[in-house]
């Protein structure tokens, strides 16, 4: 999943700030789901970007809308990893504004998780 969360940064890099990602519990009747947040406020992505964002081969087709001129294939591997997990990934974006990608994962062994993403315990 670590890949995941990476694949995500680099497609969203153009101006990550920091401290926006992080696991939390809680708040979801004991399930001990995990929720990742990364958030930028960059250029965010065009509609007809958006509606195609987490499609295979699909790209944003040039700087300033949403891609790093990629192959179109990390988006919708990641989806496919969360989603086989059991859980979701989604976008949020305004244009001139930014982006925030949320990944939600049931946690392991269905404890309450916490922390932060990188810290070590």
């Amino acid at each position: 999943m670590f890949g995941v969360g990476v694949d995500v940064m680099e497609h969203n890099i153009t101006s990550m700030r920091a401290g926006t990602g992080g696991a939390v519990g809680g708040g979801d009747g004991g399930a001990g789901l995990v929720e990742i947040v990364m958030a930028d406020d960059g250029p965010g992505i065009a509609a007809g970007v958006r509606e195609r964002l987490f499609r295979a081969f699909a790209t944003g087709g040039g700087a300033g809308n949403g891609t790093g001129g990629g192959s179109g294939l990390g988006l919708s591997i990641c989806k496919a990893l969360v989603e086989s997990s059991g859980g979701s990934i989604g976008v949020e974006t305004v244009v001139g504004e930014g982006t925030s990608f949320r990944i939600v994962l049931p946690g392991v062994g269905g404890g309450e998780a916490r922390g932060r993403v990188g810290e070590r315990r």
